[in-house]
C-alpha cells in the first residue's frame, strides 16, 4: 500500500494480486456459506409463515370464528390463542 501525504491509499490491482498470491489457503480449514445460507433462508420463511399465521387468525376473528375455533386449529387452549393473537389484532 502506498503513502501519500499521510494518507493511505488502497492498493493497486498488481499490489493486490501479488498479496493475495502470497496468502496461503488451507482448503480443510476454508468455510463453505451454504449452512450460514440454509439459516437465513429458513429464518425468512419462519418469518414469513409468522405473517401467513396472523393474518389467517386476523381473517378468522374478522369472520366471527371464536377463540376456541382457533385455538382448537393452533392446538393450544382458546386463552393462549388470543394471549398469543389478541393484542396483535388490534395493533
Amino acid at each position: 500500500m502506498t503513502m501519500r501525504q499521510g494518507k493511505q491509499e488502497h492498493p493497486t490491482g498488481e499490489e493486490f494480486n501479488t498479496r493475495l498470491d502470497s496468502v496461503d489457503v488451507d482448503p480443510a480449514a476454508a468455510r463453505d456459506a451454504k449452512r450460514f445460507r440454509r439459516i437465513v433462508a429458513a429464518r425468512k420463511a419462519a418469518e414469513a409463515a409468522q405473517d401467513d399465521l396472523r393474518a389467517a387468525v386476523r381473517a378468522a376473528r374478522g369472520a366471527g370464528d371464536t377463540w376456541a375455533m382457533i385455538g382448537e386449529a393452533l392446538g393450544i387452549g382458546a386463552e393462549s390463542a388470543r394471549q398469543q393473537f389478541g393484542a396483535r389484532l388490534r395493533a
